[in-house]
């Protein structure tokens, strides 16, 4: 009887906890995530950085109105916003090359600060994905924004838009080893004024970025300069009255290449464009601006290779009606005849000596209509294989998107552009490859207004080994004849 209940007790005792952890977990289940917090700057906290080292990732700090005078790091994915109150953070007595802010972990988004005074940098990024949005930056010695990567490690996926930056000794916005960013809708102007050699927008060693809708006015050297970059475009900016009185220009492409330049206005530069040694490895593509009022000259430059026409033919509206053909720049320097009116002159223009624009415009690039409110690209390529290997060279071949306006495929050998596929070749060969060595190509697409699928189609592919293998040996060797100064062999060769 003492046996049977102890028993009975045990089970009624596991039966409990049983039943305690099932409503524990219940419980566990039902509390909702803990959400984001938002933390207050003047209320919370009296400093910024104290209100970062507190923070958990993911919670927004709102900082309001004052003067903050502290040297700033955002090591964690945070917002942080001034909201319309535009709080300055400014860098006076900081000392040295102090940056004001500085951004190291990824997805943090920065907006409506005034940031000033940094013996260095106002807004350093050193990581992925970050948002600079709607700041002011003023008399930052070194830049206002400064996107700063490493070889092997760029900054990308950046984006910095409708921002002020005005007055910076140096730079205005600065990319170095940063790929895959976009400028978008900002004010950059009047920087260089102190130290005389100032940009409005700069990017070195930076790969495959936008630099789209800006205003670039009165920077005291290059509105736009891009040097040993590749695969970049300035598509949409207003660039005016750069490098005056310095030798300048609007656009700076130094070692420059593969860079697409379109839709732009140039007015009242020192040199609308500078080139220097750019294009040596791709050209650069010029189609569709404006150049106006360039105090020198509209180009001028050494050792350079560009095509000023667009790369494929553009369906586009002119005076009320449609036309399709290859289009070039406007030079207000230019007349000529256009008998047909598609406007397009008749005869080229040359912007420098042995460069030529085969079909310049008749009006500024702004009377062209493209696309009407296309803004849709291209779907991308399908059934994308590679299709033959040798120890040097892979083939791939892939079917084109169906659009009626798609134009080029975008060819990529990991990551690095290699070639414009016109529409209905469908077929890509690379060449000088190693040996038994994988290599990825990587797609996109674009159509003939410009607009170019985001997404990429890759495939990877082996070459073949080296042969190594020598052939076998000659059989059958023997002197057929000889004379006192001569002797004849005859063999057989062995095909393998």
């Amino acid at each position: 009887m003492i046996v049977t209940n102890l028993v009975n007790f045990r089970k009624k005792t596991e039966f409990r906890k049983l039943f305690f952890v099932l409503v524990l977990l219940l419980v566990v289940a039902w509390i909702p995530g803990v959400s984001a917090a938002q933390i207050n700057v003047q209320g919370d906290y009296s400093t910024i950085q104290a209100a970062i080292d507190d923070a958990e990732p993911g919670d927004t700090i709102v900082v309001a109105a004052g003067t903050y005078h502290e040297a700033v790091v955002i090591d964690k994915q945070l917002t942080l916003t001034g909201g319309d109150d535009w709080p300055v953070i400014d860098g006076t007595g900081l000392g040295g090359s102090t940056d004001i802010v500085t951004i190291t972990a990824d997805g943090v988004r920065f907006e409506g600060f005034d940031v000033r005074n940094a013996g260095g940098s106002g807004v350093v990024v050193e990581s992925q994905n970050a948002e600079i949005v709607g700041n002011r930056l003023s008399n930052n010695a070194v830049a206002g924004i400064n996107l700063n990567g490493a070889s092997d490690a760029p900054v990308s996926g950046t984006t910095i838009s409708a921002n002020e930056v005005t007055n910076n000794p140096w730079y205005g916005i600065r990319l170095r080893y940063a790929d895959n960013n976009v400028i978008s809708g900002n004010t950059a102007s009047s920087n260089g004024e102190v130290w005389g050699d100032g940009y409005g927008i700069s990017l070195l060693y930076a790969n495959a970025n936008v630099i789209s809708e800006n205003i670039v006015m009165d920077n005291n050297y290059f509105g736009v300069q891009i040097a040993d970059s590749q695969d970049n475009e300035i598509s949409k900016n207003t660039i005016r009255q750069c490098g005056l009185g310095f030798d300048g220009a609007g656009i700076y492409l130094d070692s420059a290449d593969n860079t697409t330049v379109t839709r732009n206005t140039l007015n009242g530069n020192d040199y609308g464009v500078y080139l220097y040694g750019a294009g040596q490895s791709t050209p650069n593509k010029f189609y569709l601006n404006s150049f106006l009022n360039s105090e020198s000259d509209h180009v001028d430059k050494i050792s350079s290779t560009t095509f000023w026409e667009s790369p494929s033919e553009i369906t586009y509206i002119y005076d009320g009606s449609q036309y399709t053909n290859y289009t070039g720049n406007y030079w207000d320097t230019y007349t000529d005849s256009d008998a047909n009116g598609d406007g397009i002159w008749d005869y080229y223009f040359s912007p420098s000596s042995f460069n030529y624009d085969w079909y310049p415009l008749v009006e500024g690039q702004a009377s062209y209509i493209t696309g009407g409110s296309d803004t849709t690209p291209p779907g991308p390529v399908t059934g994308l294989r590679e299709t033959a290997t040798t120890p040097d060279s892979v083939t791939w071949e892939w079917t084109d998107p169906i659009d009626a306006d798609f134009s080029v495929v975008k060819v990529y050998l990991y990551g690095v552009f290699q070639a414009d596929v016109n529409a209905g070749t469908e077929t890509y060969q690379a060449t000088g490859l190693a040996p038994s060595t994988e290599y990825e190509i990587g797609t996109r697409t674009v159509d003939s207004t410009g607009n170019e699928n985001p997404s990429w189609v890759n495939d990877t592919a082996t070459t073949e080994p080296e042969d190594t293998t020598p052939p076998a040996s000659v059989s059958g060797l023997i002197n057929t004849t000889y004379v006192p100064t001569s002797i004849t062999w005859t063999l057989s060769l062995i095909h393998v």
